[in-house]
């Protein structure tokens, strides 16, 4: 295949992929007019559920739950009636698109208590060890020299 059948396939892939973004938005704003007018938030779960893993699931159920009045629940994978019966759904086409969409991940303190513990960190050094003799693994290098360094760094950190 030479680079001009390469570009051409590039451009067709890119094509293709931009269609159906589109597609999927226009699918959006028809589902949301369906559960306006019928009441009915299931093809929205069929939707999410059925997606093939190249689509970003996350963005797209993130996507929904900002502009509809459902909820997502990840156990069941499905999405939540609403509480309220009058509650609308408000993908339009002046809405962002759901490719745009931006995903806030979950931002979690740092627990400076479970930082540089020493103990836990040997703890699960002793188990992978012993793990490995169980799956009949080898281990290699000096047990004694190695039990003596994970005590030694125990001794430092309570006398620092």
């Amino acid at each position: 295949m030479d680079i001009k059948e390469i570009n051409k396939k590039i451009k067709a892939v890119v094509k293709s992929l931009t269609t159906n973004q589109e597609t999927v938005q226009t699918l959006l704003i028809d589902l949301s007019n369906h559960g306006n007018e019928h009441k009915n938030h299931t093809p929205f779960t069929t939707l999410a559920v059925d997606l093939p893993n190249g689509v970003d699931k996350e963005k797209i159920v993130g996507f929904i739950v900002s502009n509809t009045c459902l909820n997502w629940n990840n156990k069941e994978q499905r999405f939540n009636k609403p509480r309220k019966d009058n509650s609308e759904y408000n993908i339009t086409e002046q809405s962002d698109k759901w490719y745009d969409f931006k995903v806030d991940k979950e931002t979690k303190p740092l627990n400076l208590d479970n930082e540089l513990n020493f103990e836990k960190f040997i703890e699960t050094a002793i188990k992978r060890k012993e793990k490995a003799i169980a799956e009949g693994r080898d281990v290699v290098g000096d047990p004694n020299a190695w039990m003596q360094r994970a005590k030694a760094q125990i001794e430092f950190v309570k006398n620092n």
